[in-house]
């Protein structure tokens, strides 16, 4: 029974990073009609973003905001410099787009940085576990689980609850008739993007505190799964 307990647990972690991913997959492409293929490169970005932050020492709770605010900063550059000069383009053109983002930034996370994977030292707090009194269960999937919950949480708060949120609804049923009632579309795809940065951004930590390491490929796998 403790076994099965554990095993559990440990899916349902797991299928929480990949439901963060599928999310801001999700987001934008409910709006733009666009598979951001590139969107593994953001966790990569948030997975580095973690490696320097606590190189520096900055704490891991600061570390983790480094990692976020690194995901949704890459998130909008590449909205801005790739897809929104291709916003009119057809699924073709855009997937193409995707996949060129994703090959350069791969590319100069290679060449850049490193080829190899590099270890993200984690808390020994993180490595520990909770005895239930029926179980062992670790930490680190434990906090995945929260995590993810309280990401959800916040999405379906933000969605239903504040105006850019209604606005990304509504572009998501009928982007044109919300440019024609005057609601910039630049901004709603944007923050669209800033989403789907937030969410590979926990996920990368989720990801980097279970791994332990980050590298250039770390997340082509993770999205593929949860495309």
């Amino acid at each position: 029974m403790e076994f099965f307990i554990q095993q559990l647990v440990n899916a349902i972690s797991l299928g929480g990073i990949y439901a963060l991913l599928a999310l801001g997959l999700a987001v934008v492409f409910s709006i733009v009609g666009l598979i951001n293929f590139a969107h593994g490169e953001l966790m990569t970005v948030a997975g580095y973003g973690l490696f320097f932050a606590i190189g520096v020492s900055l704490g891991l709770p600061i570390a983790i905001v480094v990692a976020i605010l690194a995901a949704v900063a890459m998130a909008l550059l590449i909205e801005r410099v790739a897809f929104r000069p291709m916003r009119r383009a057809d699924v073709t053109g855009l997937l193409l787009t995707s996949f060129a983002v994703s090959v350069i930034l791969r590319v100069l996370f290679q060449n850049g940085i490193s080829a190899r994977g590099m270890p993200v030292p984690m808390p020994s707090a993180l490595a520990g576990s909770i005895d239930l009194g029926f179980a062992h269960i670790g930490v680190i999937p434990l906090l995945s689980i929260v995590a993810t919950a309280v990401s959800l949480g916040g999405l379906l708060l933000f969605l239903r609850h504040t105006v850019v949120g209604t606005a990304m609804r509504a572009a998501a049923q009928d982007f044109a008739v919300v440019r024609l009632m005057g609601i910039p579309a630049n901004r709603v795809v944007a923050v669209a993007f800033a989403v789907s940065g937030v969410l590979a951004g926990v996920a990368a930590f989720l990801w980097v505190a279970q791994r332990g390491s980050v590298d250039p490929l770390m997340g082509f796998v993770p999205v593929l799964k949860a495309f």
